[in-house]
């Protein structure tokens, strides 16, 4: 099947609070230069949407209103390093709706929406997720409720597949490179995202990889 002319791209992040403004304050400049190498456009959001969830689950609302405007969004965490302008977009099949990396550690397969490509077909998905109230206080908050969605079993505190899902079934997995962290094992690396660290840690590690 012939792909279809892409009209609209974009890059997209979230801030808010001190921490995760310093760390935008670092990791924003190189995701704009990132979505201008893509022919995208860079949106970094602040604060709003006022919902009465932990500040995780406007990643869902910020996505879904992208989605209106946007044939095609990247998601990056405000604590992911672009290193290499090899455009993801180009990894991202025209049969699937959304593409992420599934990270395996001790805690199981997780798919890691902290780089998360989608395309409009997600828009009920990500209205459904934002549904999802058993999940508002999980520990992996709207990113456990999304792979509930795509058929993993997660509340237990690990995570794995346990059923087909038509979600799963229009999921591309990304290679390791294009979400590499403390567990991953890709030999090179697009982006470097330092989950699993929090405050001082965090900030030097994004500290010496932007600029190294």
């Amino acid at each position: 099947m012939k792909r279809a002319a892409i009209r609209k791209r974009a890059v997209i992040s979230y801030a808010e609070g001190d921490e995760h403004l310093e760390l935008a304050g670092m990791t924003w400049p190189l995701m704009k230069g990132y979505a201008d190498s893509c022919d995208a456009e860079f949106v970094g959001f602040t604060g709003s949407p006022n919902i009465p969830r932990p500040p995780a689950w406007k990643k869902l609302a910020f996505m879904a209103d992208s989605l209106v405007e946007f044939d095609e969004v990247l998601w990056l965490d405000a604590d992911v390093v672009t290193v290499k302008t090899e455009n993801i977009f180009d990894d991202f099949p025209w049969s699937k709706i959304q593409a992420v990396v599934e990270h395996h550690d001790r805690e199981g397969s997780i798919p890691n929406m902290g780089v998360w490509l989608c395309r409009r077909g997600m828009i009920p998905w990500l209205v459904v997720a934002a549904m999802q109230d058993e999940y508002i206080d999980h520990k992996w908050w709207e990113q456990a409720a999304m792979m509930h969605l795509m058929g993993y079993e997660c509340e237990s505190g690990s995570c794995r597949p346990l059923r087909s899902s038509k979600l799963f079934d229009f999921t591309h997995f990304l290679d390791e490179k294009w979400n590499f962290c403390s567990c991953s094992k890709a030999e090179s690396v697009n982006f470097v995202h330092a989950c699993g660290m929090v405050g001082e840690k965090r900030l030097s590690a994004i500290k010496e990889l932007v600029s190294g």
